[in-house]
């Protein structure tokens, strides 16, 4: 049974209302009507006292300053009226109406009337005024059952619309857990072949550091002193990168070694090291320090944050493109900047740049290096920042506590 949906009638629309009235009352059609005040008698004579709620058909009186019905209505309309006074209400009783579409009675006396019966109005249908009640009652019946018929439509897409989000929300929740598990899965490979690293390369940081040794009470020249000084260094960050490495897969920390230290003195001792780098030599490295500030840090995993943060500028520039590294100092903190003219950064994936396993280098990158050296920064008190711009490269900030004398 479809459900009874209004249908309303200014006064000019009712002349035949009690002869298609009678017809529906008979055929028993589902209606409820809404009509003037003036129309409501001869309506309730058509229907009579008792069959009309028999026939389902109910009558609503309205006057001028009834409020319209709300939701989905069949509206029966006269020609006249769509040009008359009432038309800015009748206008907004059909949007109101919508989905359901108006009948209008009258015909279509020129191409005007009905382009804006059928644009404006949207019709249902467009019928002579003198149509037989029979065919009128059908008429407004077939708008009817289109109406329920949008209806039960509009339902199934708000059902299916509600599917949908579900099923993204699963989808989306079996995505996440997927990814944990991955993530543990690459942290406990990581764990693994960090353990064997650690091994076998300890005995040569071992023979390293005696072999430095050995050489400290020979005569040096100043050039050899700063290479033996770079490998020292060099060595010192890889033993706190793989422990670093280590502790991530583990989900420990790791104690730092925090001293105080001369902001300008930390980068320029690392971007000696990195000039010495392959990737160095197709450029220059431009460097604006002097901000004196001092910070109290680990040396050595600020050395390899920024050494990291320099073959990175360097990798995603052309050749012969400076990199740019420049100090500062506010009253509470100290800051470097690592800056390069490459291609920059992607929006999407620069919100993803430092997650575990993210890597805008494919093959060629391990998604861990940027994530453990905000995680080095972090523990000691800082931040490790970056913003970019696609076209015209990317800027990594590093930020830390600054110490007073």
């Amino acid at each position: 049974m479809i459900e009874p949906t209004p249908i309303v009638a200014p006064p000019s629309a009712g002349v035949a209302l009690p002869d298609v009235l009678a017809y529906m009352r008979r055929h028993a059609l589902p209606l409820r009507l809404w009509v003037s005040a003036a129309l409501q008698a001869p309506c309730e004579r058509a229907l009579g006292a008792d069959l009309g709620a028999q026939a389902n058909i109910t009558v609503i009186p309205t006057a001028a300053d009834t409020t319209p019905p709300e939701g989905p209505a069949v509206l029966l309309l006269a020609l006249d009226e769509l040009h008359g006074p009432l038309r800015e209400s009748l206008l907004s009783w059909t949007h109101r109406a919508l989905p359901g579409r108006p009948i209008i009675q009258g015909g279509a006396r020129n191409r005007e009337t009905l382009l804006d019966a059928i644009n404006v109005w949207h019709a249902f249908r467009v019928v002579p005024s003198d149509l037989a009640a029979p065919l009128l009652a059908d008429t407004i019946y077939k708008a009817h059952e289109a109406l329920a018929l949008d209806l039960a439509l509009g339902r199934c897409v708000d059902e299916l619309r509600g599917e949908v989000a579900r099923l993204s929300g699963a989808l989306a929740e079996l995505r996440a857990t997927q990814e944990r598990l991955l993530h543990g899965e690459r942290l406990a490979a990581l764990g693994q072949m960090t353990g064997m690293l650690m091994q076998r390369v300890q005995q040569h940081f071992t023979s390293m550091a005696e072999f430095t040794a050995a050489l400290a009470p020979l005569q040096q020249t100043p050039q050899l002193r700063e290479v033996l000084d770079h490998s020292v260094e060099s060595t010192h960050a890889m033993q706190a990168l793989l422990q670093d490495m280590l502790a991530l897969a583990e989900n420990r920390s790791v104690e730092l070694a925090l001293r105080q230290e001369l902001v300008d003195d930390l980068v320029q001792r690392t971007v000696a090291v990195f000039r010495r780098d392959p990737l160095a030599r197709s450029r220059e490295v431009e460097l604006d320090c002097g901000c004196g500030a001092s910070v109290r840090v680990d040396r050595h995993r600020i050395f390899h944050v920024l050494l990291n943060l320099l073959r990175n500028a360097a990798q995603a520039s052309p050749p012969r493109q400076p990199l740019i590294v420049r100090t500062g100092a506010g009253d509470d903190s100290a800051w470097i900047e690592v800056e390069d003219h490459g291609c920059g950064i992607a929006p999407e994936a620069l919100q993803q740049l430092f997650t575990p396993f993210f890597t805008t280098k494919g093959q060629d990158g391990t998604g861990l290096g940027l994530r453990m050296s905000r995680n080095a920064i972090e523990r000691q008190g800082g931040t490790l920042t970056c913003r970019s711009a696609v076209g015209r490269g990317s800027c990594f900030r590093i930020e830390l506590p600054r110490q007073r004398d």
